[in-house]
């Protein structure tokens, strides 16, 4: 059994075309185009003609027409995106209010930088509206979020732009999981993911040649940044959410802004519930009916961690707006084992530490704990102060203070055989950058998140904005800025839209639904 440690339960929260129908259900047929590369050319000299064009005649081409030839018919857009180069797949799905929707397979490199490298494949979600209107790309930093979750979104910069949209996961994240063979935890790294991105926006840019914005929230947002880093010419806006940059395993610019978040009556609130919680952690773990003594040592283990932790975790999923919700003293035992443990129950397992395959489930989780050890850095998850305190009530002694203070997000049982060495360099040259030689980046943040403490530092001078939600979490969305500031950023946002026609919004803001907020948080904490 491995030594007794405390686990921080927190995170940053795409010849011929073969068309084989694939009868789902009643409502919902499925188009797959497996394109046959060496012979697509001479299969697509016609171009397709839309369904609401099929009944307007041809006019006779007279000598007068010479002149101005009709245009060639748009080509439909699955075939379109069946003819990339690095697409192996298109699997069209039942459309949604107007627009055509679509899985791509792209075929991408492990290694961008090897001749011999082998490949993997990397599926998007694409929604198409009109070959004229502009492109958002989404990147979620984790895996390919599920299209019921992007529908019940509010995917604001798509809508202020009336624009299609590609969604992508990122390499080593669930939908883009190279085999266990080809799984070497090197290739996972900024660089790599950039490039992956980079390709897949220039083979669509052949294709959507228009305008391009990139948004994400959090680790998504953070991909944003990374890749106008790297490629500043791939997208014409950036708009990154609640996406920090931290310089450290642990970064200590966080202990002093959780210590001060919110109000203090809601903090103070927060104390007292944790305290007692501590008090009675065997009651509680006895309420997750452990089976045994092992059992029983692991829940309270889990409990104790989440508690001493669940400052962090109440502030980026929950808020301000949650407070009156925080359990008292004096609660049920079922009240505090649901509050602290609201994002999952324990998983009783024994320790593994080989190398091995991941699975979807453990991805989100292995890929960011990997990406932070290496490049990324964490967090500290402790008010300044908290831990001194806890030493001084008894809640903790001076050993488990230390194991605390020492321990590092890579300590745990995960499939690589050695945890990757820290390397701060590309986040100090990414602020560095962003300080002097960013353009066109509109960073959103909330005032009560406590990644705020990492947020970005732009230079106003290259048309970059930093804004601040107040009283918005880690769940933030642009309509949680003030108002004139919301209008600001939707005025930047559509001057990228270059079709010249005037998009009419209604005075009142549309806000997140509580509902959308708790969707979102899950997406974005997929390493909780």
């Amino acid at each position: 059994m491995k030594s007794f440690t405390f686990l921080m339960f927190t995170i940053l929260t795409l010849g011929a075309c073969s068309n084989t129908l694939t009868e789902e259900n009643e409502d919902s047929i499925v188009i797959n185009f497996q394109p046959n590369k060496a012979d697509v050319e001479p299969q697509m000299d016609v171009g397709f003609v839309p369904s609401d064009m099929a009944d307007v005649p041809t006019p006779d081409m007279g000598a007068d027409d010479a002149q101005n030839p009709v245009p060639e018919p748009v080509q439909d857009i699955a075939i379109a995106l069946a003819k990339l180069p690095n697409v192996d797949n298109v699997e069209e799905l039942p459309p949604k209010e107007g627009q055509r929707r679509f899985y791509i397979d792209f075929r991408l490199p492990v290694d961008h930088f090897s001749q011999t490298s082998p490949a993997f494949t990397q599926r998007a979600f694409f929604s198409f509206r009109d070959y004229e209107a502009p492109t958002v790309l989404l990147t979620t930093g984790y895996g390919l979020f599920p299209i019921e979750s992007l529908d019940a979104l509010p995917m604001e910069v798509t809508e202020i732009l009336g624009a299609n949209q590609l969604t992508l996961g990122h390499r080593f994240f669930t939908g883009a999981l190279p085999a266990f063979q080809n799984q070497d935890w090197r290739h996972l790294n900024i660089k790599q993911s950039a490039e992956d991105t980079h390709e897949i926006i220039q083979s669509m840019r052949s294709i959507l040649p228009k305008n391009w914005a990139g948004t994400g929230w959090s680790k998504g947002g953070m991909t944003i940044i990374f890749q106008e880093y790297f490629y500043p010419d791939d997208l014409e806006l950036a708009l990154p959410m609640v996406a920090p940059i931290s310089f450290g395993l642990k970064d200590d610019r966080y202990p002093a802004f959780l210590a001060s978040i919110g109000t203090e009556e809601c903090r103070n609130k927060l104390d007292e519930s944790m305290l007692s919680a501590l008090d009675r952690k065997n009651e509680l773990a006895e309420l997750l009916s452990p089976q045994n003594d092992f059992e029983r040592a692991q829940y309270e283990t889990h409990l104790k961690s989440a508690i001493l932790s669940f400052n962090w975790a109440f502030w980026q999923y929950l808020g301000l707006s949650e407070c009156d919700k925080i359990p008292p003293a004096n609660a049920s035992g079922e009240d505090l084992v649901r509050f602290f443990l609201y994002r999952q129950l324990p998983a009783i397992v024994e320790p593994n530490f080989e190398p091995r395959a991941i699975t979807d489930e453990e991805a989100p989780i292995v890929g960011y704990i990997y990406q932070g050890s290496n490049q990324l850095g964490f967090q500290d998850v402790f008010p300044a102060g908290h831990l001194e305190r806890l030493l001084n009530l008894g809640y903790i002694d001076d050993l488990e203070k230390a194991q605390i203070e020492n321990q590092t997000r890579a300590m745990g049982d995960y499939p690589w055989s050695t945890i990757p060495e820290f390397d701060p360099q590309p986040m100090i040259d990414i602020d560095n950058w962003l300080k002097t030689e960013a353009f066109d980046i509109i960073a959103i943040y909330g005032a009560f998140d406590p990644w705020t403490a990492g947020k970005i530092t732009v230079n106003e001078a290259n048309e970059s904005r930093v804004y601040i939600a107040p009283g918005a979490s880690h769940t933030t969305f642009l309509s949680d800025l003030e108002q004139e500031e919301y209008k600001a950023v939707r005025d930047r946002i559509l001057s990228i839209d270059n079709r010249g026609f005037f998009r009419s919004f209604p005075e009142e803001i549309p806000k997140a639904t509580k509902t959308q907020r708790e969707l979102l948080g899950k997406l974005v904490g997929r390493g909780l």
